[in-house]
C-alpha cells in the first residue's frame, strides 16, 4: 500500500512540478541525404520509464521504439514537415506523449554552364544552382575532379584553359542550414578561332571589299558606320560618307571568338559630269566639267586625248558623232567616269557666186553669198547678194543654226576704162562651159551688125582674152562667139577671172569675165 501511494505522489509531483513531461529533439536534416536521428526526453527518470515509442507518419501506429532511434524513411524528397509523435509509458502504468514536426531542410540543386571553353583563354564558369528555401552560402569548384577544391570564392569563377580536350568539372553548393549537394560535369576545351581580314582604303559610294582571311566559324562585322553583318565569306559594303571606320570582326566557334579590329579610311568621290559648247567642225568646241574634282582625263573619241585641271578644248576635224569620256578624280584612289554622245556639226559649204573678178572704171559686179544661215560680209553687209565697184578683198561668213560658222572670199580688181559710148554688148561676164547651153561661150549679142566690117563672111570684131597677170590665153581677130573658155591648144582653162578687149571697127570695149565650174588642172 505504501508503494502504491509512493507512486502516486511521484505522478503527481512531475505533472504538477513539470509541465513537460515528454519532449524529443532531431539531428539537422537535409532531404536526400543521411538518416534522422530522434531523441527523446522526459521530466520522468529512465527508471521510470518502461517504454519509449515514436509514431513517425501519423497513422496511430508506432513504428520505432527506443530513446533514441534512426529514421530512413525521411530520405524521400518532396516532403519538408513530417508531424513525429513520441510516447513513452511509465512502470507504473500512466502514457504520456508529445507530437512536434520535423523539418527537413532542401538541398540545392546544382548546375552550372561554362562560356569561353577555349585554349590559352579563361573559360568563364557560371553557376545555375537554386534552393526551395533558404540560400546557398558556398561555391567549392574542383575544375579538373582531382579531389582539390580550386575556387570557392563565387558563383562566377575563371578557369585558364591550357590543353585542348575534355576535362570532368564539379561544383559543390552548400546552403545556409549546411545541406549539400554537387555535380560533375564534362567541359569540352577547344582550339580558339582566329579573326582576320585584309582590307584597303576606298571611296565613297563605291564596293569596299572584306578579304575574309579567318578560320572557320561564325562571322559577326561591324563596318564602323552602324551597319552590321553576318554574311560569311569575303564581304562587301559602301560607305556613303567619308572618313575613318574601325571595322570589327568576330569570330565564333564552339563558344570560342576571336576579336581582329582594323582601321579604313574612307575618301570622297568625284563626280564626272560635263557640259559642252561650241560643237562645230574645224572650231574649238569646249568641254566644262560641272563638278568640282582634282584632276580631269579626257577622251575626245577620235584618238585624242589629254589631262587637265579644269576646262579642255578639242578641234574635231570631221563631223559626226563621237563618245567622249571624261575620268574625274582626286588626290586619292577615288575616281568616277562618265562618257556622253556629242554630234559634231559639219561646217557650213560657203561659196560666192564669182571668183576673182576684174571691174573696168566705174563698173560694178555682183556678189552673192552661197550657203544658208545669217550672213556677215566683210564690208558690213548682211545680205546675201551684194554689190561691188571698188577693188579689194571682200569675205563673207555664214553662221547656221548650231552656230557653226563657213567663210568664203574673193579678189575685186579694178582697171580705168568704162568703155562709155561702146555700141558692143556683151551677153554676160559669166561664163559656164558645162555643155548645158547656157554661158557656154563668150558671146557679143550685137556681133551681126558687125560682120559688114570683116572679110569673107567673117565678122569685124577681134577678141583678146587676158588673164590676171596680164598674159594673153585668146585671141581672134574674126571672132564669132564660139570661144568656150580653152587655150590656144584646146585645153580648159582654169575657173577665175579675167579680161577681154573686143574691137569692132572703132568700137571698143573691155571688161572682166568669170570662168566657172572647169576642172582647175588642165592647165
Amino acid at each position: 500500500m505504501k508503494k502504491i501511494i509512493a507512486s502516486i505522489f511521484t505522478l503527481f509531483f512531475y505533472q504538477f512540478c513539470f509541465s513537460q513531461v515528454v519532449d524529443f529533439t532531431y539531428s539537422q536534416t537535409c532531404i536526400g541525404s543521411v538518416p534522422t536521428t530522434l531523441t527523446g526526453s522526459s521530466t520522468y527518470p529512465d527508471s521510470d520509464i518502461q517504454t519509449w515509442e515514436w509514431d513517425i507518419n501519423s497513422d496511430g501506429s508506432w513504428d520505432y521504439t527506443g530513446k533514441t532511434v534512426t529514421v530512413y524513411s525521411f530520405i524521400s524528397p518532396g516532403v519538408y514537415s513530417i508531424p513525429v509523435t513520441l510516447r513513452i509509458t511509465l512502470i507504473t502504468g500512466p502514457s504520456f506523449s508529445k507530437m512536434n514536426n520535423v523539418i527537413l531542410d532542401p538541398k540545392p540543386t546544382v548546375d552550372f554552364i561554362v562560356s569561353n571553353p577555349c585554349v590559352n583563354d579563361m573559360a568563364i564558369y557560371t553557376s545555375q544552382s537554386n534552393i526551395i528555401s533558404g540560400s546557398i552560402v558556398k561555391y567549392i569548384w574542383d575544375f579538373t575532379n582531382d579531389l582539390m577544391p580550386d575556387d570557392s570564392s563565387g558563383s562566377t569563377v575563371n578557369y585558364f584553359c591550357s590543353t585542348i580536350g575534355s576535362i570532368n568539372s564539379k561544383l559543390k553548393a552548400v546552403s545556409d542550414k549546411g545541406c549539400k549537394n554537387e555535380i560533375i560535369k564534362t567541359v569540352q576545351i577547344y582550339s580558339k578561332p582566329i579573326a582576320s581580314f585584309l582590307v584597303q582604303n576606298n571611296c565613297t559610294n563605291k564596293n569596299t571589299l572584306f578579304i575574309n582571311s579567318s578560320s572557320i566559324g561564325f562571322y559577326y562585322w561591324n563596318f564602323g558606320d552602324g551597319t552590321q553583318s553576318t554574311s560569311t565569306g569575303h564581304v562587301s559594303h559602301i560607305y556613303n560618307n567619308s572618313g575613318s571606320y574601325n571595322v570589327t570582326l568576330i569570330n565564333t566557334s564552339n563558344g570560342c571568338s576571336d576579336t581582329v579590329t582594323n582601321n579604313i579610311s574612307i575618301y570622297q568621290s568625284p563626280t564626272a559630269s560635263f557640259s559642252i559648247s561650241n560643237i562645230c567642225q574645224g572650231q574649238n568646241t569646249m568641254f566644262n566639267p560641272t563638278q568640282i574634282a582634282n584632276n580631269y582625263h579626257w577622251d575626245f573619241g577620235d584618238g585624242n586625248q589629254v589631262n587637265t585641271s579644269g576646262s579642255a578644248t578639242h578641234t574635231y576635224i570631221n563631223s559626226g558623232n563621237y563618245y567622249v569620256t571624261l575620268v574625274a578624280s582626286n588626290n586619292n584612289p577615288c575616281n568616277d567616269t562618265i562618257t556622253n554622245n556629242i554630234n559634231i556639226n559639219p561646217t557650213p559649204i560657203v561659196s560666192i557666186s564669182a571668183p576673182d573678178t576684174m571691174i573696168y572704171g566705174n563698173g560694178q559686179i555682183q556678189l552673192t553669198a552661197n550657203g544658208g544661215g545669217n550672213v556677215q560680209w566683210s564690208n558690213g553687209m548682211q545680205n546675201p547678194t551684194i554689190s561691188v565697184n571698188t577693188a579689194g578683198h571682200y569675205s563673207v561668213t555664214i553662221t547656221d543654226q548650231y552656230g557653226c560658222s563657213g567663210t568664203s572670199s574673193i579678189n575685186i580688181y579694178q582697171t580705168g576704162n568704162n568703155n562709155s559710148g561702146s555700141n558692143i554688148i556683151v551677153s554676160s561676164n559669166i561664163i559656164t562651159p558645162n555643155g548645158d547651153g547656157v554661158n557656154d561661150y563668150f558671146t557679143i549679142n550685137n556681133l551681126q551688125s558687125f560682120f559688114n566690117n570683116g572679110s569673107n563672111g567673117n565678122s569685124g570684131c577681134s577678141v583678146e582674152i587676158y588673164n590676171m597677170w596680164n598674159e594673153i590665153v585668146y585671141s581672134s581677130n574674126y571672132y564669132n562667139n564660139d570661144w568656150n573658155c580653152q587655150y590656144f591648144d584646146g585645153k580648159s582653162l582654169p575657173d577665175g577671172a579675167y579680161y577681154y578687149y573686143i574691137q569692132c571697127g572703132r568700137d571698143t570695149l573691155k571688161g572682166n569675165i568669170n570662168i566657172l565650174t572647169h576642172n582647175n588642172n588642165n592647165r
